[in-house]
């Protein structure tokens, strides 16, 4: 009886560090310009876009902010001038 207590103490445990399938799946991406500074900042899932994608200048300030749903640009896009301020909507 007790090892079998152990063996399926164990077997818990052991699932506990099996990362899920969502997290095998999803992955941030991240660009840089040549002197180190974030070009994006993405999410992959399943290997398409999903979610936020930041684009950004060399100086740092936001450039592009996206939606992205399955791959799919969902919702709309704001594109900034090197101000800061929105340039498209």
């Amino acid at each position: 009886m007790k090892n079998l207590i152990i063996i399926i103490f164990s077997v818990f445990v052991f699932t506990l560090c099996i990362p899920t399938y969502a997290e095998v799946t999803s992955k941030e991406v991240i660009t840089k310009y040549p002197n180190g500074a974030i070009k994006s900042k993405s999410t992959l899932k399943d290997g398409k876009q999903e979610g936020l994608d930041t684009r950004y200048y060399e100086s740092g300030a936001i450039k592009q902010k996206s939606t992205y749903k399955a791959g799919l640009i969902h919702g709309g896009l704001i594109e900034y001038h090197t101000t800061g301020k929105i340039n498209y909507k």
